[in-house]
C-alpha cells in the first residue's frame, strides 16, 4: 500500500489515478533513461509541498466548519428546547386560561341573571302602574268623546229631521211640477195638432186661390 503525499490516504499504486480524497494526480512517472532529472524532482516536491499546505489549509477550515456547525447544532438543539419548554407553559397557561373564563363566564352569566330577573321584576311593576294609570285616562277620554259625539249626534238628527221635512215638501213640489209637465205636454200635442191643421188649412187655402185663378183665366178667355 502507498499513502497519497498530499492527504497521506493510503492507496493500491497503479490501481487509481487521482485520490480519491483530496483529488491529487497518483499517476506513476513514465520510465525515463538515466533516471528523472533532479530539476524536475525538486519543482515536483515544490508542487507537492504547495499542494500539502493548501490540503492542510482546507482541512484547518473544514474543521472550523464543523466546530461551528457542532456549535450552531448544540444552540438549536437548546433552542428546540426552550421552544419545547414554551410550548409547554403555553399549553399549560391555555388550559389555566380557559379554566379561568368559564369560571368568570359562569360567575357573570349567573349576576346577568339576578340583574335581568331584578329589571324585569321593576319593569312588570312599572308597566302595571303605568297602564292602571293610562287606563284610567283613556276611560276619562273615553267618556269626555262618547259625551261630546252624543251631543253632536243629537243636533245632526235634528239636522237630519229637518232637511227630511223638508225634502218631503220639495218631493210634494217636483210631483206637482210633474203633474204640470204632464198638462204641458198635452198641450203641446194639441197645439202641434192645430199647427197640423192649420197647414192643412194653408195648402188648402192655396189650392182655392189656384183654383180662383184659373177660374178669372178662363172666363176672361171666355169674354173675349
Amino acid at each position: 500500500m502507498a499513502k497519497c503525499p498530499v492527504c497521506e490516504t493510503e492507496y493500491t499504486p497503479n490501481e487509481v489515478e487521482t485520490c480519491s480524497v483530496c483529488g491529487y494526480d497518483l499517476t506513476p512517472y513514465p520510465p525515463v533513461i538515466g533516471g528523472i532529472p533532479s530539476g524536475f524532482l525538486e519543482k515536483e516536491k515544490k508542487r507537492i509541498a504547495a499542494a500539502k499546505r493548501v490540503w492542510q489549509l482546507s482541512q484547518s477550515q473544514v474543521k472550523s466548519a464543523q466546530l461551528m456547525v457542532s456549535h450552531l447544532q448544540s444552540q438549536l438543539d437548546e433552542m428546540t428546547r426552550k421552544i419545547d419548554g414554551f410550548t409547554t407553559t403555553q399549553s399549560r397557561l391555555e388550559s389555566q386560561n380557559e379554566a379561568i373564563a368559564s369560571q368568570s363566564l359562569s360567575r357573570l352569566e349567573s349576576q346577568v341573571e339576578a340583574i335581568a330577573s331584578q329589571s324585569l321584576s321593576r319593569l312588570e311593576s312599572q308597566n302595571e302602574a303605568i297602564a292602571s294609570q293610562s287606563l284610567s285616562r283613556l276611560e276619562s277620554q273615553v267618556e269626555a268623546i262618547a259625551s261630546q259625539s252624543l251631543s253632536r249626534l243629537e243636533s245632526q238628527n235634528e239636522a237630519i229631521a229637518s232637511q227630511s221635512q223638508s225634502l218631503s215638501r220639495l218631493e210634494s213640489q217636483i210631483e206637482a211640477i210633474a203633474s204640470q209637465s204632464q198638462s204641458l205636454s198635452r198641450l203641446e200635442s194639441q197645439v202641434e195638432a192645430i199647427a197640423s191643421q192649420s197647414q192643412s188649412l194653408s195648402r188648402l187655402e192655396s189650392q182655392v186661390e189656384a183654383i180662383a185663378s184659373q177660374s178669372n183665366r178662363y172666363h176672361a178667355r171666355i169674354a173675349e
